[in-house]
């Protein structure tokens, strides 16, 4: 039965419940939040099956291997394990996709439950180049020009570093323009995690 509700779900990933050693629920479902101009991460506690997460907690979840494939998984060039589980979350629902709670589906953590380091570090730039700077323009999404000198002024790398990075994401979301079914801001805006 657990089987035919992942299929009939359609998502990208299914996560599960998470309990700490103590049986507590662990606040594992993420929920964007809109916070002036910055994109901020919400961890809350599974309410309703079904229910909507940005990303999948520890990276727990039954995975939709054609989904999975078409999204281009975890991207191996994001060395954070944290910005490597956004990145692939906000891609999924950028690109159309969703990660959903799954009732049924329950883990529990035999030791410590993992903390999240979400410092910005080198990493962010990459998730920030792919995920936050494109701009949805109807049917397709382009990374403006615009956003490169910003981007150089916060990376903390060379100019030369820094231009090749912004050059490789632009090429990257160039070449998936018409993946992107929304742009960073709008989907905080819109979300709803009961819906």
């Amino acid at each position: 039965r657990f089987f035919d509700k992942v299929v009939d779900l359609d998502a990208a990933c299914l996560v599960p419940m998470l309990s700490d050693v103590s049986g507590s629920l662990v606040p594992s479902m993420s929920h964007p939040a809109q916070s002036g101009k910055a994109l901020k991460v919400v961890q809350l506690p599974p309410r309703k099956d079904g229910e909507k997460s940005l990303y999948p907690f520890d990276a727990c979840g039954i995975y939709s291997r054609e989904k999975f494939s078409q999204l281009g998984g975890f991207d191996w060039t994001i060395g954070n394990p944290y910005w490597q589980k956004l990145d692939f979350g906000m891609r999924s629902w950028l690109w159309g996709e969703t990660i959903r709670y799954a009732q049924a589906l329950k883990l529990n953590y035999d030791g410590q439950s993992p903390s999240l380091d979400t410092t910005p570090d080198g990493d962010y730039g990459r998730f920030w180049l792919k995920n936050l700077a494109p701009v949805n323009s109807g049917d397709s999404a382009v990374l403006p020009r615009s956003r490169l000198l910003s981007y150089m002024a916060r990376s903390r790398k060379g100019p030369k570093a820094a231009f090749d990075e912004f050059k490789a994401a632009r090429d990257w979301v160039e070449a998936c323009a018409y993946r992107f079914k929304g742009d960073a801001s709008r989907l905080a805006d819109l979300w709803d995690p009961l819906s």
